[in-house]
């Protein structure tokens, strides 16, 4: 079976056999999954074959040639660093842009993953020892930066799928002297859709700085940055915008204070010995992983020829016939709602008379690869009760299709009769 889960392995969907079944720990957007074969072809010519900075091919660009960038999915020429990460960007932000209502090309800073940029994120804004609120269903990325700070976290704790009871909770939290609020748009456990928009007005109007973790949502749900006034969006590459491993975006809002986690070169104001006071230059010290980039942009474009939107109804309809099939079985708990109005693409699992993980362990042999366990999320298990057990997780991606879906059942059923 192919599966990007605990292997990480690369693949694409044409070399599969057809007794394949693909599922993933969030295939769609927690972990690498089938990608589009442009990909590859940009992660190829990319490659820097001198080992000297340039990149040699058959089109040469101009810095400021925006039409270019726009224009070619695969950018490769021979000229400096500083050229080809501006032409990278100038492409990018046309396709990245449109999802999140960006300002500027600036604005986007490239991490390796979206925990690199969460980290860049809160330790901008939350001080040792400060105040920040988060919902009850974070992941690591957040909850260990925050702990090696001595924050005093506070938790909006609420009732899985239920978007109203998050939003009150973070009414009552959210305070004066509370130097950040972070809540991710889609649980990675259990696909519950947080409702960004509501805790985000109340930021505005509080004046407190908002941190949304993207992770489970890029590529599926959009946004717009400048309406919800975020300070900070992050997302890895990896995930929904179908790109490799070890690249990730971080959004910054405008005249957002920005704190470095790394220092060093940036090719601007090199005589200076602190890093640059502006963006992106005062993220991105060192060299920049632009095979990697470039797979993200062949990436994000394959998610803008297909939608976000349709790629989200794709996946919230096999969600959907997933759990109604699940649902058929007895002693099994399934972590759905029936329209799965507040859930996207991921769907979590609990057998009553079976360990979790033997369940992903058995699924696993009949070559449908699930993540078992807490997924790197203790909070939410312990806001959703399931800390003892932890979940089986299944979730969809573009490339899934119904049969797999009724087969993950039929396999779960099969278990849970043995």
């Amino acid at each position: 079976c192919y599966f990007a889960d605990a292997g990480n392995t690369f693949g694409n969907r044409n070399d599969l056999s057809r007794n394949t079944i693909i599922y993933g720990h969030n295939m769609h957007n927690v972990t690498t999954g089938p990608k589009d074969t442009l990909k590859f072809g940009a992660l190829f010519k990319f490659v820097d074959f001198n080992n000297d900075g340039t990149i040699f091919g058959d089109d040469v660009a101009s810095a400021n040639d925006f039409s270019f960038a726009e224009e070619h999915p695969v950018i490769y020429f021979s000229t400096t660093d500083d050229e080809m990460v501006w032409v990278i960007y100038a492409a990018y932000f046309t396709d990245l842009g449109f999802q999140y209502h960006l300002e500027n090309p600036e604005q986007v800073a490239f991490t390796m993953n979206a925990t690199h940029g969460l980290n860049i994120a809160i330790k901008s804004l939350v001080p040792p020892g400060g105040k920040a609120v988060i919902s009850g269903y974070e992941h690591n990325a957040v909850t260990r930066p925050l702990a090696a700070l001595g924050a005093q976290v506070s938790v909006a704790a609420a009732p899985l799928f239920q978007p109203a009871a998050v939003t009150a909770a973070f009414d009552r939290l959210i305070v004066p002297g509370t130097d950040a609020v972070i809540c991710n748009h889609v649980s990675n456990v259990f696909g519950f859709v947080q409702p960004v928009e509501a805790i985000a007005a109340i930021c505005r109007e509080r004046e407190v700085p908002f941190i949304i973790d993207a992770s489970q949502s890029a590529g599926m749900l959009t946004l717009d940055m400048t309406a919800l006034g975020a300070a900070f969006i992050a997302m890895p590459g990896h995930k929904g915008l179908y790109g490799p491993q070890g690249t990730g975006v971080l959004l910054c809002g405008k005249d957002v204070p920005v704190r470095t986690l790394l220092e060093g070169g940036t090719g601007s104001i090199s005589i200076q010995q602190e890093m640059p006071d502006f963006l992106p230059d005062r993220l991105e010290a060192g060299t920049h992983n632009m095979p990697g980039i470039a797979g993200l942009l062949a990436g994000v474009r394959f998610v803008r020829q297909l939608g976000p939107e349709a790629i989200c109804a794709g996946e919230r309809q096999l969600t959907f016939q997933a759990a109604e099939g699940l649902r058929r079985l007895p002693g099994l708990q399934v972590f759905a709602l029936p329209d799965l109005a507040a859930q996207a693409g991921v769907l979590s699992i609990v057998p009553e008379h079976m360990d979790a993980e033997a369940l992903g362990a058995a699924l696993a042999d009949r070559g449908i690869a699930v993540r078992a366990g807490l997924h790197c999320a203790p909070l939410a298990h312990r806001t959703a009760g399931t800390l003892d057990t932890g979940t089986v997780r299944v979730s969809f991606s573009a490339f899934n299709t119904p049969q797999e879906a009724d087969r993950l059942a039929e396999a779960v059923g099969d278990i849970l009769r043995r």
